[in-house]
């Protein structure tokens, strides 16, 4: 926890790099998005069932991978598995993209056009940042 005074009010910032929340703090957040561990388990249980439905994709079935696609929705599952689809159509098209692409892995690496900020915002969030470099010839 990194705390900085600005105009005497205490700012608190969480380190980026946190593994874990305060418990008033996590409860509220799951709150908010209807995350019990009755609607987890059920939640889980269908987005599993309508994946494995899918003939054209094979899903990461994994526990951790699922439960960011249902907290993001506020576990509505079809909201999750829209996102889940979209997600891997996005894969697709970035692969297709990338086929024939040659690009060395060492350029690719000191791109930095996007960073995240060593500290979270007071809502918890990531916050990041993007560069932009446009030149004008």
């Amino acid at each position: 926890m990194f705390t900085m005074d600005l105009d005497s009010q205490a700012i608190k910032y969480t380190r980026l790099e946190a593994t874990s929340l305060e418990g008033n703090f996590l409860k509220a957040i799951q709150e908010e998005i209807g995350e019990t561990e009755e609607s987890r388990r059920e939640c889980l249980r269908i987005l599993s069932e309508t994946l494995n439905e899918l003939e054209d994709v094979e899903c990461c079935m994994d526990e951790g991978f699922l439960l960011k696609f249902l907290r993001v929705a506020k576990f509505d599952c079809e909201k999750a598995f829209d996102r889940i689809k979209g997600y891997y159509k996005m894969q697709e098209m970035l692969t297709n993209l990338l086929k024939n692409t040659s690009i060395p892995i060492s350029t690719i690496r000191n791109m930095k056009y996007t960073f995240a900020l060593p500290y979270r915002a007071k809502d918890n969030s990531i916050v990041t940042v993007a560069r932009m470099d446009i030149r004008l010839s």
